[in-house]
């Protein structure tokens, strides 16, 4: 997944707009080819310190520049409005890294600072006098270029023209009270626990070394803290005593209610507020109108609706067999399967579809992996990636820098860095950002951007030769798509996109195909193995059953819709999150006990951009599977060199501002949900 980060509840904009050579897919309006631009990452908090003290600087030339222009026209508004746009991004997504991966604390929270004080900066566009010059300008010098469309997109306009006279004033003030709400409950949601209270009866059920591990109070009596993930797992999935089940899962989901409870009624209420202030219905309105593909809430609606109805017959097949297995072991046959019964006959179904896990045979060595990985995805896209002799030494050991090349052209795309090995004191993630965007320079020549792709690999190894394991492989795959497109990207403010993981989610399932997982196991990727390795066990199948892909899927679906909900709400509407989680969770999933408060634990629902769209994981699947469909159906499969060229001319290049013609300029049609119903079609027979 990407980096989830707080955008700015105003105007967030990303412009990163690009392009390269024509045979290596560019529109034919590009200005100039790529090429490298050193890399301006801080190596240090001087350096990090001096960044942050240029934003004012920056931003009070920029507005006076515009406002005071000599003329409405590109050169004098729209062009020095997009670099400093750019120039505070890229400030974004260098901090992003260093908060995570920063050498020192000091250095982490530095970053951290950085970032916020980055944010408002992108509310120049909601400056009246900066929105009068661009609307001057766009009314008296229209887009002509693919580039200009991209840019103009990426600013808002027309599409997202605000319908009132802004005022400044109250947006910020309804902004100052509302991130510092959401940041708290995203806190909340992310750490808080509660404890619950169980006598040495109630826990009978459990081995002696398994109680061993918890807490006693004055009394005996064993304490469970809902953030202890070993002792709850083997707990429900192995007690079985249904009722101390259902208290564990009531007090896990629940775990946040009490500090977050008060804060939903004040998030929903300054949300409808900022949306009315900003000529819009609701809070969904304000966010969706801009989405790539659904567009507003109707859209959203109906597309989870279609894929409930899509999933349902394997549902209600998988929740069959809960009750047959729930009878078995009661002698009674329940009307209902409840969420905090599910892991338990989820683990007793696995056993009887999968079997046991088999013993951990060694595959993927990370260093070949890595290097076949980048050659392969390279072979499906026309590209080559040329690792450097070192990496900029602000990032520090073990990080390796890749330039990006056009195979055919030898044209500059884009700029890699690799960053493998978590380090003492930094984050332990998986996530892509980037440390510079596409832009033009002085001379009039285009900088290839730079991606930073770090994972959650803690620690690097003492020898040459370890191996990662396949759920590494996926992850990293769909790491490389989030890079390729923004490597590749010819598009402005990915974040409007309800797109952006498409390519990613398409990385992510191309790896696990047997043709690509023949040649990732090669020692020549060039010429995959003819067969797996002897005993080859893939444990793609085994780490998610169809079981488990079929809840995802339906879990979503109610996540989705709560965020939905919430993003509709109105004065007057309940502000109870409990209760509209329980509903949802009804209605798409599993019932939830009636004294528990699901939502109050789940960080998206504050969480831009996935506060209203976090459909778009299970849209981008529904997509990526029917792009990937096309491949299947050639010949050379994944490798399908003429595929390759038209994914990368459509999907790599244009997704995020012009998704529904680039799907459909690859497809030959509109996309659809069949290759997806195909597939859980096929879960649900092995049932």
């Amino acid at each position: 997944m990407r980096k989830i980060t707080y955008g700015s509840v105003l105007v967030a904009l990303f412009l990163l707009t690009g392009c390269g050579g024509n045979n290596s897919g560019a529109p034919a309006n590009a200005a100039s080819p790529r090429v490298f631009a050193a890399i301006e990452m801080p190596a240090n908090e001087i350096e990090l310190q001096a960044l942050i003290d240029s934003f004012p600087k920056k931003y009070a030339q920029i507005r006076e520049k515009i406002v005071s222009a000599p003329t409405d026209d590109w050169e004098h508004v729209i062009e020095p409005l997009q670099t400093f746009l750019s120039s505070i991004d890229d400030a974004r997504g260098m901090s992003n890294y260093l908060i995570d991966r920063g050498r020192t604390a000091a250095m982490r929270a530095l970053a951290q600072e950085a970032y916020g004080l980055a944010l408002p900066f992108q509310n120049i566009v909601d400056d009246p006098d900066v929105v009068l010059r661009i609307k001057a300008t766009l009314g008296a010098h229209p887009p002509q270029s693919e580039l200009q469309q991209n840019i103009a997109k990426g600013l808002g306009f027309p599409f997202s023209t605000p319908t009132v006279d802004l005022n400044v004033d109250l947006l910020t003030a309804i902004n100052a009270d509302l991130i510092p709400a959401s940041f708290a409950f995203y806190n909340n949601a992310a750490t808080k626990s509660a404890v619950s209270t169980f006598t040495a009866e109630e826990f009978a059920c459990l081995p002696d070394e398994t109680k061993a591990t918890l807490a006693t109070d004055a009394n005996g009596n064993y304490l469970f803290n809902s953030r202890d993930d070993n002792f709850y797992w083997t707990v429900i999935t192995s007690c079985v005593a249904e009722p101390i089940r259902e208290k564990l899962f009531s007090t896990r989901v629940s775990s946040a209610y009490q500090e977050s409870q008060p804060l939903m009624g004040d998030i929903l209420s300054l949300r409808y507020k900022f949306a009315i202030a900003r000529g819009d219905d609701t809070w969904a309105d304000s966010r969706l109108k801009n989405k790539t593909l659904m567009g507003n809430s109707d859209h959203v609606s109906a597309f989870l609706s279609s894929i409930a109805d899509v999933t349902n017959p394997a549902f209600q097949k998988l929740s069959a067999r809960y009750k047959d297995i729930q009878a078995a072991e009661t002698g009674t046959v329940p009307d209902t399967v409840y969420a905090f019964n599910r892991s338990r006959y989820n683990a007793a179904l696995r056993e009887q579809t999968v079997g046991s896990v088999p013993a951990t045979t060694r595959y993927f060595e990370f260093h070949k992996t890595v290097s076949n990985l980048f050659h392969l995805a390279g072979n499906m896209f026309g590209l080559d990636f040329v690792r450097s002799a070192t990496a900029p030494e602000a990032f520090g050991p073990d990080v390796t820098e890749y330039k990006v090349y056009d195979r055919h052209s030898g044209i500059a795309v884009g700029t890699l860095i690799f960053d493998p090995f978590y380090r003492e004191g930094a984050v332990s993630k998986w996530a892509i950002t980037h440390a510079q965007s596409i832009k033009t320079l002085e001379n009039g020549q285009r900088q290839a951007p730079v991606a930073i792709l770090y994972t959650g690999l803690k620690n690097a190894p003492t020898n040459d030769s370890f191996y990662i394991s396949s759920d590494s492989v996926t992850t990293l795959s769909h790491e490389l798509g989030h890079a390729l497109n923004f490597m590749i990207g010819d598009y402005p403010n990915r974040f409007n996109a309800d797109t952006d993981e498409i390519p990613s989610m398409f990385m992510q399932l191309a790896v696990q195909t047997p043709r690509f997982i023949k040649a990732l196991l090669s020692d020549d990727p060039d010429h995959p193995l003819a067969d797996f390795p002897a005993g080859f066990v893939n444990y793609w199948e085994y780490s998610q059953p169809a079981s488990d892909k079929i809840e995802a899927i339906r879990y979503s679906l109610a996540v989705s819709d709560l965020i939905l909900e919430l993003a509709n709400w109105r004065p007057g509407d309940s502000t109870d999150l409990g209760l509209l989680g329980r509903q949802v969770m009804e209605k798409f999933y599993y019932p939830y006990p009636v004294d528990s408060h699901p939502g109050y634990n789940i960080s998206h629902l504050v969480t831009p951009p996935y506060d209203t769209v976090f459909y778009q994981y299970l849209l981008d699947e529904v997509i990526a599977r029917d792009l990937l469909a096309r491949f299947e159906a050639s010949p050379q499969q994944i490798f399908d060199p003429e595929l390759g060229t038209l994914f990368r001319q459509q999907i790599l290049m244009r997704m995020g501002h012009d998704a529904d013609n680039a799907i459909q300029m690859f497809l030959g049609r509109n996309w659809n949900a069949d290759a997806f119903g195909s597939w859980v079609n096929s879960m649900a027979q092995s049932l």
